[in-house]
């Protein structure tokens, strides 16, 4: 009897270390539990992209990157690539030789990078973005300059987005 209570006692420790473990949320079950306590999909990938920008080791740089390349593209030394595409909130793609390799491969789909103008026609934030999902980062007093569905902020001047439900 006491040994049943010991198997027990180490599958529940075991199932609740996998469940409270980091990478537990980005699991299937992960975003079913996330899902049934009141966190929709859209907000879930904001909120995911929002935690990268902020845990991935790769991306340690991306607001100074991202901030030298607001500088560059005022300054008209910029290499880009045309407009972006309908679907990014950027307004003008990088050329691939801007951006770098710890970006491009911090996830496993490469992102579309460019440059967001304000209304005003000044850089404002770099978007990093796959279809209805991304990243708009800029300075430290940046605050998000387009309407997504839903955003989340990682840190002054970055935040994940998810354009619609």
């Amino acid at each position: 009897m006491r040994r049943r209570y010991i198997i027990l006692l180490v599958i529940v420790v075991a199932c609740l270390a996998f469940v409270l473990s980091p990478g537990f949320k980005r699991t299937i079950p992960g975003h079913i539990v996330r899902f049934i306590a009141g966190s929709p999909g859209a907000v879930q990938g904001a909120e995911d992209l929002a935690d990268d920008a902020i845990r991935k080791p790769e991306l340690a740089h991306l607001q100074d990157w991202s901030t030298q390349i607001l500088a560059r593209y005022r300054a008209g030394q910029l290499a880009t690539n045309g407009a972006a595409s309908y679907w990014s909130m950027g307004t003008v793609r990088l050329a691939a030789q801007e951006i770098p390799a710890s970006i491009t491969n911090a996830w496993h789909e490469p992102p579309e990078v460019s440059v967001h103008l304000s209304e005003a026609g000044q850089p404002d934030c770099v978007v990093i973005a796959w279809y209805l999902r991304g990243l708009a980062v800029g300075a430290p007093d940046y605050v998000l300059s387009f309407k997504p569905w839903c955003s989340k902020q990682s840190k002054p001047g970055v935040y994940g987005y998810y354009l619609y439900k």
